[in-house]
């Protein structure tokens, strides 16, 4: 029991604060920014962010906003566009790598 415990206490949460400085979105997967991180890695392929069908998802939803994006005539239309329907945000941190601070939270 103390071994489980131990281990829990361990253990990264999609949750922690601490996320955005382990895990990064680069090149359309998530990594973790140590590769040692063996807690990062872990919760990667638990939450399965880097599955064939939610890369492929995610991809086409970011290739989907660029065609937005260029039939927007300023990137403050494309910001309210965007802001406007929830289902755009989905995939927010690949959106945020994509667009930079064109998205405000």
């Amino acid at each position: 029991m103390r071994y489980l415990k131990k281990q829990a206490e361990s253990s990264l949460s999609y949750s922690d604060p601490s996320l955005k400085d382990r895990i990064r979105f680069r090149n359309g997967i998530y990594e973790s920014v140590n590769v040692s991180d063996s807690e990062a890695l872990n919760l990667i392929r638990y939450l399965g962010w880097n599955h064939e069908s939610l890369v492929r998802d995610r991809t086409a939803h970011l290739e989907r906003l660029r065609f937005i994006r260029e039939q927007c005539s300023t990137d403050s239309d494309f910001a309210e566009l965007i802001r406007n329907d929830p289902y755009n945000l989905s995939f927010i941190t690949a959106i945020e790598v994509e667009f930079g601070n064109l998205i405000p939270n």
